[in-house]
């Protein structure tokens, strides 16, 4: 295959670059937008969820501790009434709190969990896009100057006469 093209359209070589530019740089914001995103959804699920279910934990906890005065109090109120009262749906309540903090602290837990390795594949991916990033940004302004200078090349007309004064491969296919 040889390394030689045939330009001789200088409108084709300055719509050429002007697509690797806005390629170039809808590449770069894309890949700001994909780390930046991923940081969004890592941060909500480190943060804001587990100071969600930390504070659902905290409110069932005072609410458990209200319900067992109120069961106290019915224990006692029943004691004086002879066991006639029932505090059967007081201790359901309890025992339904409790479950209600059980499962806070379960998804605390798991929080906890999966946030050291959210944190450390969110690391990796930011630094794959960060090296993809450059890759794009050095390849394609490569590619930019390289058709910069055909295109100064051909607006000279130094390809007319076929010399190729830049010591890179000739343009002209001949």
């Amino acid at each position: 295959m040889s390394d030689q093209v045939d330009v001789r359209n200088l409108d084709a070589v300055r719509d050429a670059r002007a697509a690797i530019a806005e390629y170039r740089e809808n590449a770069r914001r894309a890949l700001a937008e994909a780390a930046a995103d991923a940081e969004r959804s890592v941060r909500f699920i480190v943060d804001e969820l587990r100071m969600r279910w930390e504070q659902e934990r905290r409110r069932q906890e005072r609410q458990l501790n209200h319900l067992k005065s109120e069961l106290a109090r019915a224990e006692l109120q029943a004691q004086g009434q002879g066991g006639m009262v029932s505090v059967r749906e007081e201790k359901a309540r309890v025992e339904r709190c409790r479950r209600a903090i059980e499962h806070a602290t379960h998804k605390l837990a798991r929080i906890r969990h999966w946030s050291a390795m959210l944190e450390r594949e969110l690391g990796m991916f930011k630094g794959q896009t960060q090296n993809l990033g450059r890759l794009v940004e050095g390849d394609l302004k490569r590619a930019e100057a390289e058709l910069a200078l055909t295109e100064r090349r051909l607006g000279g007309d130094a390809f007319a006469a076929g010399a190729d004064r830049g010591g890179h491969a000739a343009l002209l296919g001949g």
